[in-house]
């Protein structure tokens, strides 16, 4: 008993000292390394943007995964970056993409997933905080025959990767908790607010509090309504109250109609709506993304409206708002 007790001691600490010495993954979180062939990059590209196909209209469309393209020989070098994939499809042994699958799989498992599910799938396989996938597939439909049953787990997947990832970077080193607390002590609500944010106004007469920081510019705020003041089934009351907001908080901006989108989700467990499109100036060339959230808590007997908005012009802007989108969900009310 003894002995046993020694042996599983000794193999839980060489579990614990290999997980240990695993560095954290390499990369930014808006890039997906694609390793294949050049014959199997279309078919590739096909399938990762039948998976990831999420789009941010700023306005013009830009996608929330980029793809890099690489070659199998460069395999070593990039392994421990965020989010990998390894592809092949076929069998063709001058296929380089084929023979790099072939090393990393072992025959039965290379073969298992040819005649079966083509896609594997790991976390945290060369570093922490990565997603590491494969794809060995037969042939082109036989990938694109997974994407219906794997999209929705896999973009998941990819979404939790992004928010373990940025949380680190938004709220582990400095965070404004004097102003975390003084919304807790004041509203009985507060947010998780990094370390750069300012507070730009704060009127409980109007229920309303405003945070910004530039570089690029973001902004998130927070309006607030005694009761229950929405439908949570007519999607045109909510609309309307949607497209009245900057008119009434913001003064100088607008709404667009582009790409104007609303959807029911939850919210922490509150039923919530989603609503993301477009703003603009009435007064400069200006706009960006917006990105609403608006539900009722039960707890406070409020209606709450959190409106983040971004302007980055010519530069990239998924991170930025998914940015704002983890400091909105930090949410938390505090007096019960």
């Amino acid at each position: 008993m003894n002995t046993k007790i020694l042996i599983f001691v000794s193999l839980t600490i060489v579990m614990f000292m290999s997980c240990e010495s695993k560095r954290d993954a390499l990369g930014v979180d808006n890039e997906l390394i694609v390793i294949c062939s050049e014959v199997d990059k279309p078919a590739m590209r096909d399938f990762v943007n039948a998976i990831l196909d999420d789009t941010l209209f700023t306005p013009q469309p830009e996608p929330y995964f980029k793809i890099r393209f690489v070659a199998p020989s460069a395999y070593a070098d990039l392994k421990r970056q965020a989010y990998v994939l390894v592809g092949a499809l076929g069998d063709d042994p001058y296929n380089d993409g084929v023979s790099l699958v072939k090393k990393l799989l072992p025959e039965a498992q290379y073969k298992k997933t040819q005649a079966n599910d083509p896609i594997l799938f790991s976390k945290d396989l060369f570093a922490l905080n990565q997603i590491f996938m494969m794809v060995n597939a037969k042939d082109k439909d036989h990938l694109m025959s997974a994407v219906a049953s794997k999209k929705e787990w896999i973009q998941k997947k990819f979404s939790d990767q992004f928010a373990k990832r940025q949380d680190k970077f938004l709220f582990q080193n400095a965070r404004r908790l004097e102003v975390e607390d003084t919304l807790s002590q004041k509203y009985g609500w507060t947010l998780k607010i990094p370390w750069g944010w300012e507070v730009l106004r704060d009127s409980s007469e109007l229920g309303f509090f405003w945070l910004g920081r530039e570089m690029p510019y973001q902004w998130i705020s927070v309006q607030w309504e005694e009761g229950k003041t929405i439908d949570e089934v007519n999607d045109l009351d909510i609309g309307q109250k949607v497209w009245a907001y900057p008119e009434n908080f913001y003064d100088h901006i607008r709404f667009h109609e582009y790409k104007f989108k609303m959807e029911k989700v939850y919210f922490h467990q509150r039923k919530a709506w989603k609503i993301t499109g477009i703003w603009e100036s009435i007064e400069e060339a200006q706009g960006g993304p917006f990105l609403s959230y608006i539900f009722y808590d039960k707890a406070l007997d409020k209606t709450f409206h959190l409106n983040m908005l971004m302007y980055h012009p010519g530069r990239e802007k998924t991170i930025f708002m998914g940015q704002l989108d983890l400091i909105a969900k930090s949410f938390t009310v505090t007096k019960k």
